[in-house]
Order: C-alpha cells, then structure tokens, then sequence
C-alpha cells in the first residue's frame, strides 16, 4: 500500500497543513487586526499628549492672569502692595489689598476691650462634687436673663447649664492642690456683653463679691488718624487694613506701592509661554509624533502669537515689545530687565 503522496506520510501532510493555516491566519492578522492595535495605541498616546498640551495652556493662562486689570478675584500685578511697620500694639492685616491706600497709618491704643469674668470662692473636691443647693442663680446678659436652680446640682452640673445659654460660658478651673473655682466669662468682649449676676446663689457662690469680678467688661477705646474709636472688639476695620489691637501703645504702618514682584511675574509668563510653544513645536515637527491632526496643535499656537504679538492703541503704534519682551528666530520670547525696570520707573 502506498505510504502517500511523494512519499509523505498522512501525519507529515497534516504537519504542513497547520503550518499552513497558521501562515495564512498571521498574514490575515497582520493585514487587519495590527493596524487597528496600532492605532489604539496611538489613540492612548495621542490622549497623553493632548492632556500635556492642555495642562500646559493652563498654565499659560495662569500667569497672564496677574496682568489682567478687570479680574474679579484677587488683586493684580499693578496693585500689589508692601508694608512696613513700627511699634508692637497692634498687627495689621489686609484682606481686601484694592482698598488699601498708599500712606502713614498711626494707631493709638489707650484702652483694650475685655471680657467680663467672674470667679466663684474657692472649695475642696469634696465641695466640687456635693450638690449647691443655694437657690437661685442669675446671670443678665444683651438684656436677656438666664435663672439657673442650683436645688440638687454639683458645679458641673451649673456650669453644663450655663454653657448651654448664648453669650455666656463657665468652667470649673483647679486652682490649688485641692482648691477649685467655678469661672464664668462672657463669651464676647465690650460693654454690651457685661454680666449682670445676681440671686441666692450668687451669695453663696460668692460672686457677688466686687473682689471675684476678676477681669471688668470694657471697650476698645484707639485712635487712627486722630479719629476716635470705641468698640466691643480689638479689631478695626479701615482703609483696607485689618488692624488687631494686642496692648496699649502707639503703632504705625507705612503703605507703599510694591513693584518688586512685577518682573517675577512677568518672568513666570515668559517661562510658560516658552514652555507651551517648546512642547507643541516638538509634536509638530517630530515625525513619530503619534498626533494625527497636527493643525489643531499648530492654531493653538497661531492664536496665543496672534493675541500676544499683535499691535494696540489709539495710533495701533504700541505692542509688548515697547516693554522689554523679545522674541528669537525659534518664535522663543525674553524679557529685557533693564528695558522693563525702566518703563516701570518712568511709566507705571
């Protein structure tokens, strides 16, 4: 019986035909699934760039933003201010820098507000823990009147209830090896929050004592620019300044026009711009660039020169290059500090 044709074997036959399959589902894949692959893989790396591209832009508008008169928020490069001070009665704060004007500030303290604070007679932790029992007790404050029973309640017990009240809080403070004192305190400075405390058991308590009127509710009592101030609280409010009395005394702030952070600014908008126009120009003229619409990378450039080399003003005579910036044959642009600095000084 013959073996096979030429001589081959059944079992050779069925070898090269799987090797023959194999062949023609490679050649299939190859001319079909691969470039589909491929152009996933594209697809992801032309995400990834485009994300760079747009953290990029981001950053770019970042840096203009300081040099743009109509924000809303914050303050502009052109409005930035410095400060300088003497004396220690009070700390200045600015949180809104456009109202600040530019000039001497003097601060006279004469009189710090206070909280009213009362202190009870001392007692022992056997004291501290047994109950009052000593009636009623009173405590007025803003015009409203709180009555605490003390029938049946420990000092922790009144100082819980009077915490739970407005304008008014206690603790019990260890004041001694074995010596304790319930404390109660406004909870605001200024007259109008005084304590007015009476009853049974205030008598008991002690805090009807003149002596336990450890610390006397009183105003703020200052002078800014010769005009007088009395308020509730050590903080005023004037010119933009945020001004935190801390002890009786005379202070002064000095408000000027601070252009030192300008040119650091404008530096940080050249590095950004650099930095976008590097980062497009390497996808646009790298010829393994995975992006496939490079024109749409290229305007993105196009509008950012168009806005930014483009002439202005009455006469359209004026561009940015009147002041200090520079551009090279790589469409790179620089800043003159000398050129810059100048036109700051003789023109702000």
């Amino acid at each position: 019986m013959a073996e096979g044709i030429l001589g081959l074997g059944s079992g050779q036959a069925a070898s090269l035909n799987s090797d023959l399959i194999n062949k023609l589902k490679e050649a299939e894949r190859k001319a079909t699934i691969s470039p589909i692959e491929t152009r996933l893989e594209n697809i992801t790396a032309e995400k990834e760039i485009y994300a760079s591209i747009e953290a990029k832009v981001k950053e770019f508008i970042d840096s203009v933003k300081p040099f743009d008169l109509f924000i809303s928020k914050d303050f502009n490069a052109f409005e930035q201010k410095a400060a300088t001070t003497s004396g220690d009665s009070v700390t200045f704060d600015a949180p809104d820098m456009t109202k600040l004007r530019e000039g001497f500030t003097s601060v006279n303290i004469t009189k710090l507000a206070q909280k009213d604070v009362y202190q009870s007679n001392s007692v022992n932790s056997a004291g501290k823990e047994a109950t009052i029992d000593a009636g009623n007790l009173e405590i007025t404050v803003n015009g409203t009147t709180e009555i605490f029973d003390t029938t049946g309640k420990t000092y922790e017990d009144l100082a819980k209830e009077i915490n739970a009240k407005s304008g008014m809080s206690a603790t019990i403070e260890q004041v001694g090896t074995d010596s304790y004192r319930l404390v109660i305190k406004s909870e605001e400075s200024g007259l109008d929050n005084k304590l007015t405390i009476s009853g049974a058991a205030s008598t008991a308590l002690g805090l009807d004592d003149p002596l336990n009127n450890i610390l006397k509710a009183q105003d703020l009592e200052a002078t800014v620019d010769g005009v007088e101030y009395k308020l509730s609280s050590n903080v005023i409010n004037v010119d933009g300044l945020k001004i935190t009395a801390n002890k009786e005394g005379t202070s002064t702030i000095n408000i000027s026009q601070d252009n030192s952070q300008i040119e650091t600014q404008m530096n940080n908008f050249v590095t950004k711009f650099n930095e976008l126009v590097s980062l497009i120009d390497s996808e646009i003229f790298n010829s393994e660039s995975k992006i496939a619409d490079k024109s749409a990378i290229r305007d993105i450039v196009s509008q950012v020169k168009n806005k930014l080399f483009g002439t202005y003003g009455t006469t359209e005579s004026k561009s940015i290059f009147n002041y200090g910036l520079e551009i090279d044959k790589s469409g790179m642009i620089s800043l003159d500090s000398t050129k810059f600095k100048k036109v700051i000084e003789e023109d702000f």
